[in-house]
């Protein structure tokens, strides 16, 4: 019904989808704009959601001061009640399909008071847990009587969803497990990313010395950057590697003291924000790629957004073994145990042997294109917004027009 009434053009038939919640923009959040883009093809969308400035990064606000911080609290709470008074005044709790973007906790916390029979059916960006980052990453003791009303709010908010969408499979199971969800609430769906700015850079470098190992991302224990670091200290300079550097993080001290001990190593640390377009250009020029080795729990359930950039663009990746994906399949890459030793053995053998470059590069872009780019993330939503219309089309099955 959904697909024919689409070939038709008549819009009055589609699913109607509004979107929720103050939700992040700009280019480190590009997941919720994408989505959207994506629904807007597939159904018939309604933005009810306030939009945070695109300079606005919620991490910086969580690390000012007490009065920034609760001028952040305030804006969430103020613009996502604006929201959720839009929401509910333009659904149909039984025929609409409610988008909440990320960050969907706020949000969703409002929603969780009102009586289930009366409930939206709310799609909801879930892919970050406020309790986990809060606590689990920092070892800031989730156990403590602040830790667990964080994470009783989370879970009360996220029952509240109808759907919970993440964004990879071992992330879908952490979440029912630790959030008490219903079996089948949780799906796993490929992150939106803006392609078109990356696509023209997919060319392999051309030079044959030296080889480029590039990392990009955050220097923090749950990337496994001591690894890092400790692996290239174990090169020298007959190893003909360069190794590039893009970003910044609490571990940054590590970097700086084997550039300071180690002047005889090929490093090139690129500090401060880069523009997607820069990053991909960066990305573009390494021989290979470094992932994650953080090691299990939460390393081995994400997969950053650098991994798809990698990726896309064609890159030889080395990562950690343990990792997950939104599907069954596990990406083509280089896999180590979390190790220096581990992860300068992968860099000297991968530099050693081209064909491996070229399978890795080969197969990684057919994997992208099969189960993280973008048609990925529409094929998914449109088997949601297709059982979203079949559940409706059951429940008002004796009216002529089911769906507005």
């Amino acid at each position: 019904m959904l697909e024919t009434a689409r070939d038709a053009g008549d819009k009055s038939h589609r699913i109607k989808v509004i979107v929720a919640g103050y939700y992040a923009t700009g280019d480190g959040y590009p997941n919720g704009a994408v989505t959207q883009r994506i629904l807007s093809r597939e159904a018939c969308v309604v933005d009810a959601g306030l939009a945070m400035p695109a300079d606005q990064h919620l991490w910086r606000a969580a690390k000012g001061n007490l009065a920034k911080r609760l001028l952040m609290a305030l804006r969430l709470f103020g613009h996502n009640f604006a929201s959720f008074c839009r929401v509910l005044s333009k659904c149909d709790r039984d025929r609409d399909l409610i988008y909440v973007r990320y960050p969907a906790l706020p949000f969703m916390l409002l929603i969780a008071m009102v009586p289930a029979r009366l409930r939206p059916r709310c799609y909801v960006d879930g892919f970050i847990s406020l309790w986990e980052t809060m606590f689990l990453d920092r070892t800031a003791g989730g156990g403590t009587l602040f830790g667990r009303i964080v994470h009783g709010l989370e879970g009360r908010a996220l029952r509240a969803a109808h759907r919970v969408l993440v964004d990879t499979l071992a992330n879908a199971e952490f979440m029912r497990t630790q959030f008490a969800l219903d079996s089948g609430q949780t799906v796993a769906l490929p992150l939106g990313v803006d392609e078109e700015r990356w696509r023209n850079l997919s060319d392999a470098p051309t030079r044959t010395a030296p080889f480029v190992v590039v990392f990009v991302g955050t220097f923090v224990p749950l990337h496994g950057f001591g690894v890092i670091a400790s692996a290239v200290d174990l090169f020298d300079a007959n190893d003909a590697v360069r190794f590039v550097f893009v970003g910044d993080g609490q571990d940054a001290r590590v970097l700086e003291r084997i550039i300071e001990r180690r002047p005889d190593l090929d490093i090139v640390w690129r500090r401060g924000w880069h523009a997607p377009e820069e990053l991909a250009r960066m990305v573009a020029d390494a021989d290979a790629c470094l992932g994650v080795f953080g090691g299990e729990g939460k390393a081995a359930r994400v997969l950053p957004y650098k991994l798809y950039l990698y990726l896309l663009l064609g890159r030889p990746v080395i990562t950690q073994s343990s990792l997950s994906a939104p599907a069954e399949e596990p990406p083509p890459v280089l896999g180590t145990l979390p190790s220096a030793a581990d992860v300068a053995a992968a860099i000297r053998r991968l530099r050693d042997d081209p064909s491996l470059q070229a399978r890795l590069a080969s197969e990684g872009r057919a994997y992208y294109a099969r189960h993280l780019s973008n048609a990925a993330l529409a094929s998914g939503w449109r088997e949601l917004l297709a059982r979203h219309a079949s559940s409706a089309a059951t429940n008002f099955k004796d009216e002529p027009d089911p769906i507005h």
